[in-house]
């Protein structure tokens, strides 16, 4: 008995929690219980149905389920007029004892008729008892919370879901009157991670040529001139040692071609040195081993230094 007492108040405390809109219009609800009661008394019980709900949602009053579960009663709908009858019962604490008192009647005769007829009891339940149970035969109305549904002979599917939480489907086949118990646990959705993963570093923009290289084959070029004109010079004052006049002057001249030969040779030589050095370097640029050359050059004297880089 206390299991059971403990199970209607779950349903209970499932259902107003669900049916707790953000706010209660109740001048709205009042005129669509009075269309709904106008529809009923015209004959039209489903359409009353439809207002009751309607009028539910804008006001979730426990005497507009228990007008629900009439109207569906009225209509033949024995399963719908059970499962809203059973909420007004949970629900309804507070409303008239003699009319909640008709209503209890009124849900145990339609319990028996269900019992015998073409239909099967189902005890669903959830988790967590935030879930929503929708299930196909009563599309739109969503149940809340544990609940004793009877489903006509087929095939049926029971979507359950909850925010947070990884919907489940469940296929159920009613056959037999015995009943079913479905307990459908939810999984929560994985936790989203955020990514960890470092970005490539960005390329590395295009280098151009080393300084020094391009100092070196300035210079290069420099030298190269010189030695030519220093050479072409020499050349000339060559063919002025024929026409000397006088020993004196033909002295003068050779001294003057053997200064101008040497200082060409020198600057063909520094022209090659220098090319050479600039030409290696661009060579080396961009590469990660090979040998460093350094040249230092100072007043009366040169060092050249290798480092080989492994």
């Amino acid at each position: 008995m206390s299991g059971m007492l403990c199970r209607a108040a779950a349903v209970a405390v499932a259902i107003a929690s669900r049916a707790i809109p953000a706010y209660a219009d109740r001048a709205t609800a009042d005129h669509l219980a009075a269309d709904a009661n106008a529809l009923a008394s015209a004959g039209d019980l489903a359409g009353a149905a439809l207002k009751f709900r309607a009028a539910f949602a804008a006001d979730p009053r426990p005497e507009l389920t228990c007008n629900i579960g009439v109207a569906y009663f009225k209509l033949g709908d024995l399963p719908r007029a059970q499962r809203y009858l059973q909420e007004c019962v949970l629900t309804g604490g507070k409303l008239d004892v003699a009319f909640l008192a008709r209503v209890r009647t009124t849900l145990a005769n339609v319990e028996n008729t269900l019992a015998v007829g073409d239909v099967t009891p189902i005890d669903l339940d959830a988790e967590p008892t935030t879930a929503t149970i929708d299930v196909d035969a009563w599309p739109g109305e969503p149940l809340a919370g544990p609940h004793r549904i009877w489903l006509a002979y087929g095939h049926h599917e029971i979507v359950v879901h909850a925010p947070g939480f990884v919907a489940q489907t469940i296929e159920v086949d009613a056959n037999s009157h015995n009943t079913e118990t479905r307990r459908i646990v939810l999984e929560r959705e994985p936790a989203v991670v955020a990514s960890t993963r470092v970005p490539p570093p960005p390329a590395p923009a295009p280098v151009g040529p080393p300084r020094l290289a391009e100092v070196m084959l300035a210079g290069a070029g420099v030298f190269a001139v010189t030695g030519v004109a220093l050479h072409v010079g020499a050349v000339h004052v060559r063919g002025e040692l024929a026409s000397a006049q006088t020993g004196a002057e033909w002295d003068q001249h050779a001294s003057t071609f053997e200064t101008l030969r040497i200082a060409a040779i020198a600057g063909y030589a520094l022209a090659a040195v220098a090319g050479g050095i600039g030409g290696y370097l661009l060579y080396r640029h961009g590469r990660e081993r090979g040998p460093t050359i350094d040249v230092a050059i100072a007043p009366g004297g040169a060092s050249l230094a290798v480092e080989w880089h492994r």
